[in-house]
């Protein structure tokens, strides 16, 4: 655990979902039904030492510290040979299983690409194919600008927007 008193602070998580040493599987699998070791690594990331804090309510300085931490997790974790994939996400509720009661989100580095972001870039290899080499996402944000309904905020360096075709509610985009 960190000190009493930090700014953003990142460390390993208690209760995995993977591990870098995790072992073979008891059950072998078959070409139906495969399995693998859940090798992978879990981090951590504690936004503020308030447990009263939310990201929301932070301030502009503190968010983009944490911006920074998030992309230099990212290219770290991503360089590493047995990763394929890094998945930044924000944890907030006991439903989902949060045992931390600070502000904080989780980094979770997959030795392989999860099915959802497999199918969403494919389909932007297709895009780009299809409209000789223009980006899906930068067309998706293009439409969203000038339709203008679901855009929450538009910035100089970000907008965020809740997509045409959210999955879940409290869906948006960055």
């Amino acid at each position: 655990m960190p000190r009493e008193h930090y700014d953003i602070v990142v460390f390993e998580n208690k209760f995995p979902s993977f591990s870098p040493d995790a072992p073979e599987p008891d059950e072998k699998g078959t070409e139906l039904t495969p399995t693998a070791p859940g090798r992978g690594i879990c981090e951590v990331v504690l936004y503020s030492d308030d447990h009263e804090a939310t990201l929301a309510g932070m301030s502009e300085k503190r968010i983009r510290n944490l911006v920074e931490v998030w992309a230099d997790r990212y290219e770290e974790l991503g360089a590493r040979e047995e990763v394929r994939y890094v998945f930044i996400f924000e944890n907030k509720g006991e439903a989902i299983g949060v045992t931390i009661h600070h502000p904080h989100g989780q980094i979770y580095a997959y030795p392989f690409v999860p099915p959802r972001p497999k199918k969403e870039l494919e389909a932007a290899r297709g895009h780009r194919t299809e409209t000789r080499g223009r980006c899906l996402h930068c067309d998706l944000l293009s439409q969203e600008h000038k339709d203008g309904r679901r855009i929450v905020t538009k910035g100089e360096h970000f907008s965020t927007f809740i997509p045409f075709y959210a999955h879940f509610p409290f869906e948006a985009h960055v």
